[in-house]
């Protein structure tokens, strides 16, 4: 795949603009090797003597987040995305490079770091599991030293903004998912931190929780100014609140620029094509299937009357000038591809991430 589009010299790579600053950023790990001999003196020394080996999650990153931005980060599993958010919060250090957030090293300066930084991981809890929600934040308020007046007045705008009012007074093991990631979103933020980093967090919404939430952070952005770096793979994410998405595959950048540039990586378009009642086994359709086999991208199974192309964008207008010759076509529908499956497609490989 191309290399990753250049934002370092962008955005300047001062630390009084920008919240985020890596430069070639390295991780090794250190893992068991698999397989090996079965006999018993083979595993008795893999047992006390294991033979290992180095494998390297992160591989040279550059990156650099403006202060007050919104940042997708996204790759498939494996890709070096939690890898990296540890980094950046501290929990890990890297084998090489270097690494600077709000002007501290993660690692290095931790303890004064965590006043700054927010943390919701969708599949851990801030929360103590049997206690009501505001004895969680009231204990979080004594650990960020907040007083009493200004722990008051964030829970009120937090019962106004996430609607979690109804929700303090219950033990977080009552709450649904949904309830829950409200409070841990209130939770994360009650020391009011400049950046906050969000894994996951709508994972396993519903899809009214989901826009709260997405609502709530837009709000956050705009209102306060806080960076936001987020990981997900619900590309409705990405679209409702990133401006910038960046792309990690095997360690390496391989996108790195606006959403809306990302789309234009993928030079075809998408067209729906739904066939009049009664023509589903007919002539008409036959041809119509015929002509325009080499685009078919997926035909729904359950409705054999719609189909879908795929069709490079400098001969779209041909081919719907010939669909539309054909009386067995009720219906058509033009749109660009979406993002999921532009990613999807560069993960698979069929698409290149920069569009060179």
């Amino acid at each position: 795949m191309g290399g990753p589009v250049n934002v370092l010299s962008v955005h300047g790579d001062g630390p009084g603009n920008n919240a985020v600053i890596a430069r070639e950023l390295v991780k090794d790990y250190t893992v068991p090797v698999p397989g090996g001999s079965r006999s018993l003196a083979d595993r008795f020394r893999n047992t006390f003597f294991p033979r290992r080996t180095t494998k390297r999650a992160l591989d040279a990153i550059n990156l650099v987040v403006p202060r007050g931005q919104v940042v997708g980060f996204v790759g498939p599993n494996g890709a070096g995305k939690t890898t990296t958010v540890k980094i950046l919060c501290g929990i890990l250090t890297p084998t090489s490079g270097q690494v600077e957030v709000l002007g501290f090293d993660p690692h290095r300066d931790r303890y004064r770091y965590t006043y700054h930084i927010g943390l919701v991981f969708g599949q851990r809890s801030l929360l103590w599991y049997d206690i009501p929600v505001i004895e969680s934040l009231r204990l979080y308020a004594d650990i960020y030293e907040i007083g009493q007046d200004a722990l008051k007045k964030r829970i009120d705008r937090f019962s106004e903004l996430l609607d979690i009012g109804e929700l303090l007074h219950i033990p977080v093991r009552k709450l649904s998912l949904g309830q829950r990631m409200r409070a841990e979103i209130a939770a994360s933020l009650l020391h009011d931190p400049e950046i906050l980093f969000l894994d996951e967090p709508t994972l396993g919404l519903d899809a009214t929780a989901k826009e709260r939430i997405r609502g709530f952070l837009r709000h956050l952005n705009r209102e306060q100014g806080t960076t936001i770096f987020l990981t997900t793979h619900d590309m409705n994410d990405i679209e409702a609140l990133c401006e910038r998405i960046v792309i990690i595959d095997k360690g390496t950048i391989i996108y790195d620029g606006p959403v809306e540039s990302l789309r234009a990586v993928d030079r075809e378009k998408i067209i729906e094509v739904r066939l009049r009642r009664g023509e589903v086994e007919s002539e008409e359709r036959t041809r119509v299937l015929s002509l325009l086999e080499e685009y078919a991208d997926e035909t729904a199974s359950s409705d054999p009357a719609w189909f879908r192309l795929r069709v490079p964008q400098d001969r779209s207008l041909e081919v719907v000038s010939e669909l539309l010759l054909h009386d067995a076509v009720q219906d058509l529908n033009i749109q660009p591809p979406t993002l999921d499956s532009v990613i999807r497609r560069i993960y698979e490989g069929s698409l290149v991430a920069n569009g060179s």
